[in-house]
């Protein structure tokens, strides 16, 4: 196996992704297409995240406050 010799799978590997311009045109805008996807939803997971911090700092400050008037 380390007579350099590739495994099977990158053999394959290199084989489909040299079928011509049309697979790989495809192959980049379905990458594209999911990088844009994961972008759109790691973004909105950080607004989400931020938005959970806000509410208990929020929640933290009332009963900070409750607590000092009473």
């Amino acid at each position: 196996m380390s007579q350099g010799i590739p495994a099977a799978g990158s053999i394959l590997e290199r084989s489909s992704s040299s079928d011509g311009t049309l697979q790989s045109h495809d192959d980049d805008e379905r990458r594209v297409r999911r990088r844009e996807k994961n972008r759109v939803a790691a973004q909105r997971s950080r607004k989400k995240q931020t938005q959970k911090a806000d509410k208990l700092h929020e929640v933290t400050d009332a009963l900070a406050f409750f607590r000092i008037n009473n």
